[in-house]
């Protein structure tokens, strides 16, 4: 090729060397075109480096503006130069028996290191649930809903990190405190996950919505019983009394659960709420058979859920479409057996309610299948997701939260025990109707307010009415069991009944089933 002549490199050259020369009207603030813009006037209310075009090539002149705050912090929602280095921890999980042998002859080095281990691992756990949140669809991260659950877990995460090492009795005081807080105020997660899943379901797949949901419930699961454990232990240990008042708790974990038991408390409550959502309709009979004096261990307020909806949704099936018996008039009973086996015991929950609507069972577990189901949830403040939280009544000072007992008059006519065994006549546990907080951390209120126990008032806006159906109770209940090794499911025959199975490990030595 040629070499460049000397006139084409001189014309280069120059080209090169020579500022760009900007028309007036690549402008748009030009004051005005007749003037000289070379004058002094012009040059102090206007100049290139004021224009876009400028600030383009040129970054470091732009004056940053200042952005609008988000609705609940003013956090970004891909801040992450603080999340990712937690995000890339991996998560430790934990088994019942761990809890339960740590949680025995609580010392003081003990506490302080249960406290910072809730310190370090809650943080992972909101840090992978963050990144969910940071996964979905930019619609459905700015859905209002969304954007509330986020930010909260954000603060939170903000909150404890910032914890140094828990050293003395009085920090680990401190610590709980905060913690209590954090749980009162993310009692609005589920409402609010409810609804923002309900109002971006065409924006997202439907899998993606279970998965999502599911991960965050599990999750929240596993930080609920990290914290309700090392507040429940700190409690017990600045009690002097703990050792009588809380026997066969270690925490908020029941080491000898009964079947018969669990089966009475869940019974009664669920008899209440259909008995009052239907209007005074009897519900009807439960009758318990199998193993029902077999022990295990377990955290009650999982177990009490999934026996409570499953019974309700027997009895509320029994109610709608069960066939009276000719002679009597009784709806057909609902059987519970329990079964014990080497490993596990399981709950198996039959009615004659009419079995499910095929279309209904195909959306069973779902989340995103039928999002209109969560419309309740606009009436819902708070839900922590337990038994506790359908009482409206606060136990008496002199009932014991960890037995849980009352009278044996006041035994439902509904729950059919069989007989005894004959060397023990008088059972030393009748059906409870203790009724508790919505939250074991949630303020008091005045119990003169209430009058019964499963009272339906409405005076705290933060108790729900027990009449709502809200659509997750069978999805949740499956979190619930699969959380700790167990399973649930369901086998229906439409036009006659429905079979619930419901599966827990007896021994608590299944790591907790939780999606990193």
């Amino acid at each position: 090729m040629p070499p460049e002549s000397p006139q084409l490199l001189h014309r280069t050259n120059q080209q090169s060397s020579q500022p760009i020369h900007i028309a007036s009207s690549t402008f748009p603030s030009m004051p005005n075109s007749n003037v000289n813009p070379t004058s002094a006037t012009t040059a102090s209310a206007f100049s290139p480096q004021s224009s876009p075009l400028f600030k383009m090539n040129n970054p470091a002149s732009i004056v940053k503006q200042p952005q609008a705050k988000r609705r609940y912090s003013p956090q970004h929602f891909y801040q992450n130069r603080i999340l990712d280095p937690y995000v890339h921890q991996a998560v430790s999980p934990i088994t019942l028996r761990q809890l339960v042998f740590f949680g025995r002859n609580m010392q003081e080095d003990k506490l302080l290191k249960s406290a910072n281990y809730v310190r370090t691992e809650l943080p992972i756990r909101l840090a992978h649930r963050i990144r969910d949140f940071q996964n979905l669809p930019f619609i459905v991260g700015t859905n209002p809903h969304i954007e509330l659950v986020y930010d909260l877990y954000w603060l939170a995460f903000e909150k404890i990190v910032k914890i140094p090492e828990i050293k003395t009795l009085e920090e680990n005081d401190a610590f709980c405190e905060m913690v209590k807080g954090l749980l009162n105020d993310h009692l609005v997660v589920i409402p609010q996950l409810a609804l923002g899943i309900m109002e971006c379901s065409k924006h997202i797949p439907a899998a993606q919505v279970d998965q999502f949901m599911s991960k965050m419930l599990r999750s929240r699961i596993s930080r609920r019983v990290l914290a309700e454990q090392h507040i429940t232990l700190t409690n017990n240990f600045n009690s002097p009394n703990h050792m009588m008042t809380d026997r066969g708790y270690i925490g908020i974990i029941c080491t000898h659960i009964k079947p018969k038991d669990i089966v009475e408390r869940t019974a009664l409550l669920a008899a209440d709420t259909c008995r009052q959502a239907s209007g005074g309709m009897a519900p009807p009979k439960v009758l318990l058979d199998g193993n029902i004096d077999a022990e295990f261990t377990y955290i009650p307020d999982h177990i009490e859920y999934i026996l409570y909806e499953l019974l309700k949704n027997s009895m509320r099936f029994v109610m709608q479409n069960g066939k009276r018996d000719p002679t009597t008039g009784e709806l057909p009973p609902i059987q519970v057996t329990v079964c014990e086996g080497t490993h596990e015991i399981v709950f198996r929950v039959s009615d004659k309610g009419g079995g499910i609507h095929p279309e209904m069972e195909s959306q069973l577990w779902s989340y995103a299948q039928s999002p209109a189901r969560f419309a309740n949830f606009e009436k819902i403040s708070k839900m922590a997701a337990t038994v506790h939280e359908q009482v409206a009544q606060p136990p008496s000072p002199s009932s014991s939260a960890s037995s849980r007992e009352i009278d044996s008059h006041e035994q439902d006519e509904n729950v059919v025990l069989p007989p005894p065994p004959a060397a023990n006549k008088n059972p030393t546990y009748q059906p409870s109707e203790a009724a508790l907080l919505l939250d074991r951390h949630a303020p008091s209120w005045n119990q003169s307010a209430q009058k019964s126990s499963f009272s339906t008032s409405t005076s705290s806006p933060q108790y729900k009415n027990q009449s709502l159906h809200l659509g997750i109770g069978l999805p949740m209940s499956r979190v619930y069991a699969e959380y700790w090794g167990g399973d649930l499911k369901v086998f229906t025959m439409h036009g006659y009944g429905t079979d619930a199975y419901a599966k827990f490990c007896k021994f608590g030595n299944i790591y907790e089933n939780f999606d990193s």
